[in-house]
């Protein structure tokens, strides 16, 4: 694909953003002592489900950013949907008012993308 071809699409992706969550692995080394290996210096906690958590979703097209949807609980085709109507078509339109034409909408094949409800499945 050329250049060109790569600019007509629009991205949208979503992600969980968990407090006090951090993706990354976290290396400790110590001595293999017994007491060493509880040593404060060398515990770090971590909440695996707890805190508090939101889900957004974003979009892009080129330079220009689309508006960020907040989402509560989880997503559903019916969510989906609500965010493609109240969200990412006023994107298009506004994209649409600064002469953007044969915009290609690229999403992810996440189940609730491809349901029946949404006309993909």
């Amino acid at each position: 694909m050329t250049r060109e071809d790569w600019a007509k699409f629009a991205w949208s992706d979503e992600s969980l953003i968990r407090q006090d969550s951090d993706p990354c692995q976290l290396w400790v080394f110590r001595r293999p002592t017994k007491h060493e290996k509880y040593d404060l210096k060398n515990i770090h906690t971590k909440l695996k489900y707890g805190g508090e958590k939101q889900m957004v979703w974003g979009y892009f097209y080129g330079n220009k950013l689309g508006p960020i949807a907040f989402i509560d609980g989880s997503v559903n085709s019916h969510v989906y949907i609500s965010v493609l109507q109240d969200k990412v078509l006023r994107f298009f339109q506004a994209l649409r008012d600064y002469r953007a034409t044969d915009i290609i909408f690229q999403q992810h094949n996440a189940k609730v993308h491809k349901s029946k409800l949404t006309g993909n499945g």
